[in-house]
């Protein structure tokens, strides 16, 4: 794409997103608008500013279907009555809260301010932050209960089990294909290439013993890593992005906080493990309940993902770089992250 092609889409997409804020606000032309960098869901936010008010206007990913926006829209309406962790969805002028322009979804929310869990957090400040957050996602669970309890296996165990079996066909074939693109990726892929067989089967192994148990399952985020966590001051400021929000059980969420935060402390790795996986058991009991057995699933859960991670990683930008071009940093912070963790701690499958 030329200079001259990027500049005609930015203005299409800025012009977009102001005739949806002429609907869901009217005073729209006296807001200051302009994109966040993209992520890697093919979303797009813009922070909105006017004199005295700040918002996130959202255009869901290509291919979102409305239902599943509504579906959202209505989760995240009910949890907001008791959690105000949660940003306020705002109503167009329709009475809406999803507006729909040329096959996309836009949404406008209540903006939230602060930061994601810092890089340079110390041992002891990052098990506060860890505590906390576990806290905020205890917060949001209990809000969304209410919503319907029931038993079944975890839907994350059988899903990460079902990826697994895909994988053991998609990742040699993209082993065996061309170099990857990038070196981060290329350590990756060696990695996988002498352990990944063997670490996909512990992987497996330690989710299979799931899948047959019967656990509570609700309304919970699903995708809760470090970036939805949001802080101000060393408090949680508020929960952001939804997209995956869905049934299963509360160790997922719990499992997904903790994994993306692992790899900041690496010495002396197991034990540090522990005393992060202590702080946020912790902060989980200082607001919601969670049996011993869902943290233990909550843990294995983590350990599991990880090679997953990688190896969808791998897979996908072998077969799709294009795609992830343009996020390129994002995506191998995201794998050199997994990486650090994979080699501080060898054992991690083994353990528990």
């Amino acid at each position: 794409m030329t200079a001259s092609d990027t500049n005609v889409a930015e203005a299409t997409e800025q012009a977009a997103a102001r005739r949806i804020l002429d609907l869901f606000l009217p005073a729209a032309a006296a807001l200051a608008v302009h994109r966040l960098p993209g992520g890697l869901s093919g979303a797009a936010v813009f922070v909105c500013q006017s004199t005295d008010q700040k918002f996130a206007l959202k255009r869901w990913p290509p291919g979102t279907k409305a239902a599943r926006v509504d579906e959202v829209h209505q989760w995240l309406t009910e949890s907001r009555r008791t959690c105000s962790l949660i940003p306020a969805l705002v109503r167009s002028t329709l009475g809406a809260t999803r507006l729909s322009w040329e096959s996309y979804h836009y949404e406008l929310a209540t903006w939230v301010p602060g930061e994601p869990v810092d890089d340079q957090s110390d041992g002891d400040r990052l098990a506060e932050m860890i505590a906390a957050g576990a806290e905020a996602i205890a917060k949001f669970h209990d809000s969304a209960r209410h919503l319907g309890v029931s038993n079944s296996p975890p839907p994350a165990v059988l899903r990460r089990l079902g990826r697994i079996d895909a994988l053991r066909r998609e990742l040699p074939a993209a082993l065996a294909d061309q170099p990857s693109p990038t070196p981060t990726l290329r350590w990756a892929a060696d990695w996988l290439r002498r352990v990944g067989s063997g670490t996909l089967d512990a992987a497996a192994f330690r989710l299979g013993r799931w899948a047959g148990q019967l656990l509570p399952t609700q309304v919970v985020l699903r995708d809760v890593h470090r970036d939805h966590v949001l802080f101000l001051d060393h408090r949680v400021s508020g929960i952001v992005d939804f997209d995956a929000l869905g049934i299963d059980s509360i160790a997922a969420d719990l499992g997904r906080w903790v994994a993306g935060l692992l790899s900041r402390e690496l010495t002396e790795p197991a034990e540090s493990a522990d005393r992060l996986w202590a702080a946020a058991e912790r902060g989980y009991r200082r607001y919601g309940r969670i049996s011993s057995g869902e943290i233990e699933l909550a843990r294995d859960i983590a350990a599991a993902s990880e090679v997953i991670q990688l190896a969808n990683w791998v897979v996908w930008t072998h077969s799709d770089w294009p795609r992830f071009h343009h996020c390129k940093d994002l995506v191998d912070r995201r794998v050199s992250e997994i990486m650090r963790r994979m080699e501080s701690d060898p054992n991690r499958l083994s353990a528990g």
